[in-house]
Formats: structure tokens, sequence, C-alpha cells
């Protein structure tokens, strides 16, 4: 969003106290922009030459972070994230003022630095996050309305229920719209044994469950 400074409105407003706060996982509040003392979150810019379009500056300014939310932090509803796991990818933070293949870099290989400097002016940013799973099953996944008991779905409530089951690289590998009272068998479905994402849908609400399916 190239934002300069966390006193912007724009983050201000997305890190504001509230039902929805947000918070940065690097601790890296402050003025971002020309300050070697940020180096280590500095995304743009990778160059310090001019070729391809892009800014020509060298890693002076934050303009792409993460942000989590206060459930992540805590480790509710499944999920949580990893201390200290926050980083821009090639930034070893010696970058600063400079292009992100000056010297060498200590936070990526020479092909990956040499790969980040020709394709953008901007650095990745990632993050790493643990996930707990059900390794068996889901069971009352929308307010007791519908059970996932290994391959047979039954669902106990008064409409329609829409069950969707994603492999882990986003791809929908089952779809079904399941009948109120209705029962269907995923014996038969083409896809593989292994963790999927199980996304279970009704009037009631929606429930998303990372399961590891074995058949």
């Amino acid at each position: 969003m190239n934002v300069y400074r966390s006193s912007e409105a724009c983050f201000q407003l997305l890190t504001a106290q509230g039902t929805h706060k947000l918070y940065d996982p690097a601790g890296q509040i402050g003025d971002w922009t020309n300050n070697s003392s940020f180096s280590k979150v500095h995304t743009q810019s990778t160059r310090t030459s001019s070729f391809g379009g892009g800014s020509t500056g060298g890693m002076d300014d934050r303009f792409d972070w993460i942000l989590i939310s206060g459930d992540l932090i805590r480790g509710q509803n499944g999920i949580q994230y990893i201390t200290d796991s926050y980083q821009a990818i090639g930034q070893d933070g010696n970058r600063f003022n400079r292009s992100v293949v000056f010297g060498t870099n200590q936070a990526v290989s020479e092909t990956v630095a040499n790969a980040l400097h020709e394709m953008s002016d901007h650095l990745p940013v990632s993050l790493q996050v643990n996930v707990k799973y059900d390794k068996v099953s889901v069971q009352n996944p929308i307010n007791n309305n519908i059970e996932l008991h290994g391959n047979n779905i039954t669902n106990k409530g008064e409409d329609a229920a829409q069950i969707e089951i994603y492999n882990l690289q986003g791809q929908l590998v089952y779809f079904q719209l399941l009948e109120s009272n209705g029962q269907l068998n995923v014996a038969n479905a083409v896809f593989k044994n292994g963790i999927h994402i199980i996304k279970a849908q009704n009037s009631f609400g929606t429930k998303i469950e990372k399961v590891a399916i074995a058949r």
C-alpha cells in the first residue's frame, strides 16, 4: 500500500483498537522510510539501476506487509502464528539503500537474489503458522446440523447442506449438495488420501476444517 510510516491513516485504520484489530507480527512499528533501523523489513526497492520499469532507489521502504489477527497470535480457531517467522524474503538486513544483489546476500542464494532483482522492485513477505486439525473426522461442524464421519456425511439439519472438499493446492476435488436428512458416501470420490480442507455450509452457517482423510 506504499505506506511510509505506521502513523499514516491507512495503517492506523487497520491496527485500530476494536473487534477486528490487526497486528504487525514483526513488531516493527515506526517511521520505516529511509531509516536503517528498519532495514530488516524493508521491501522496496530491490534495484539501484534502471531497467524494465520500477523504482531504483535501493532498499529503504516498507511497502509490503502481512498483518495478523489477535486470534492468530493467541492460537485460537486451530491456527497460530509462529513467533519470529515473519520475513521479507531476500532481506538480510544489509540492504539499506542497496540492491538485493549487492555483495553476498545472506538471506537467500545468489540464484534467488537474482530472480528477485529481475522480476520486481518489491520483495515478497512471508510468515509461518501452526495448524491443528482432526486426523480422523469432523463431527458436528455447523451447530450440530451436519456430521462428518469418515466417508459418510449425514445432514441432520432442516435444509440442504453444501459440502466442498479441497486439496492443499486449493483445488476443489469434491462437491455435493446434501438434502436435509440425507446421507452421501464419498468412498468413490476421485481424490487421494491425505490432508484436505472440508467446507460445510447451510443456512445455519459455515464451517471449514482441515482433516486427514484415510479410506
